[in-house]
């Protein structure tokens, strides 16, 4: 039988109200969720998982100083989000700076300045070095404990010490990439290269061109590290093959007796190309 048209407006009526109590409940069911996620000690605990960057709770003036520490532990850049007042307190900086070295970006001025706290952020990220005061950036005795903790933080010191042979090679000593960062007059320094590359071989690759096609310089590095080999010039490759050679056959046959290690110069060689 068919339907009357005002029985089928009104079957209509009826199917779009059930849908809009549908949907409430299943919103109502949502928010009951959120509610299940609870604050303890001032801060928001639950599943769900916050972004590194973004903060807990920006009402850290709340909290005491004991809490804001334990944050900081756990992620040192929410020292972004501090209130102000606890952004000059020693402590709870370098425990930021400690977990993240680039929390120092965020510290009070006053601590960029603090050599504890500084150097807590180097050995973590040799970037904060960045934000250091300029005053240690400048600090011939301070730049070199920083560089002995990241070789790499030779980047951000002042230009006058990047030319100081002795920061230039504790860098190198720690990390070879930080010869990268050296006053051309070093890396075109015959006698400060041979040095640089006795400690860590591989800091060949930022030598001077005309340096990469010294014997002596070549020589050394390989020694320090096989590896050193492939930024030297390719024309010296049969000289140190022979030289390496030699100094095999000395330490094999040296004292008339072939050593069980030194017995095929081949393998020797072919340690090092």
């Amino acid at each position: 039988m068919p339907i009357g048209r005002k029985t089928k407006k009104r079957l209509q009526s009826v199917s779009r109200k059930n849908k809009r109590s549908k949907s409430k409940k299943i919103g109502l069911g949502r928010k009951k969720i959120g509610l299940g996620r609870k604050k303890i000690g001032g801060l928001i605990e639950g599943p769900i998982k916050f972004r590194r960057d973004a903060p807990l709770n920006s009402a850290y003036k709340d909290q005491t100083t004991t809490e804001i520490i334990r944050v900081m532990e756990s992620n040192g850049l929410q020292l972004k989000y501090v209130d102000k007042a606890f952004k000059n307190n020693e402590d709870i900086v370098l425990a930021a700076v400690t977990e993240n070295g680039l929390a120092l970006e965020f510290a009070d001025d006053s601590l960029k300045s603090n050599e504890a706290i500084v150097l807590a952020a180097v050995r973590q990220n040799r970037s904060a070095f960045e934000f250091a005061d300029d005053s240690l950036k400048s600090d011939k005795a301070f730049v070199l404990a920083a560089v002995t903790e990241n070789g790499l933080a030779l980047e951000f010191a002042d230009d006058s010490l990047k030319s100081n042979e002795a920061i230039v090679l504790a860098a190198v000593r720690q990390n070879r990439l930080a010869f990268e960062f050296a006053d051309d007059s070093l890396k075109s320094d015959k006698a400060f290269v041979l040095a640089a590359v006795t400690q860590n071989g591989l800091a060949l690759k930022f030598a001077h061109d005309s340096l990469k096609s010294n014997e002596d310089i070549v020589l050394a590095a390989v020694r320090q590290n096989r590896s050193a080999f492939k930024f030297a010039d390719r024309s010296l490759k049969k000289t140190i093959e022979t030289r390496l050679t030699d100094e095999a056959t000395t330490s094999c046959y040296g004292d008339g007796v072939v050593s069980a290690t030194c017995s095929n110069i081949a393998n020797i060689m072919e340690a090092f190309f």
